[in-house]
């Protein structure tokens, strides 16, 4: 599946039913990916108590956090082979907006289920982006 289309979105958010629930780690997410010709593409992740509840290209209002990343790191961070601190201390992973519910979320990132979730988009999502 092509990376950030829309049956990537739509396999993500089933394999997500799978994530547990964690009281607290909600947040709505705005990514902003710069593509390797310098464009900014922009898709939103809506998450409840742990469960991923909405995802699609576009903008959410009232973003609770930003993340900015370029095309290569967001793949690397969606395929389970960026750690997202790491990433932030690296500056590959820029953050603005409300942090403590940046951090709130890493918990959900250590399940078995999104561990589980990761290995199949490593193996299943393509990056074929010519940009």
């Amino acid at each position: 599946m092509k990376f950030l289309s829309g049956e990537w979105f739509g396999n993500r958010l089933t394999l997500a039913a799978e994530l547990p629930t964690i009281a607290g780690a909600s947040a709505r997410l705005q990514h902003q990916v710069t593509t390797r010709d310098g464009d900014t593409l922009r898709y939103y992740d809506i998450i409840e108590d742990g469960r991923l509840l909405g995802s699609a290209l576009g903008v959410v209002p009232d973003a609770d956090v930003v993340l900015d990343m370029l095309w290569t790191d967001e793949l690397a961070f969606v395929r389970g082979q960026l750690d997202p601190v790491i990433g932030v201390l690296q500056g590959r992973i820029v953050i603005t907006g409300d942090e403590n519910r940046a951090l709130a979320l890493l918990p959900i990132l250590q399940t078995p289920q999104a561990l589980a979730i990761q290995r199949v988009l490593d193996r299943t999502t393509e990056d074929d982006h010519d940009r």
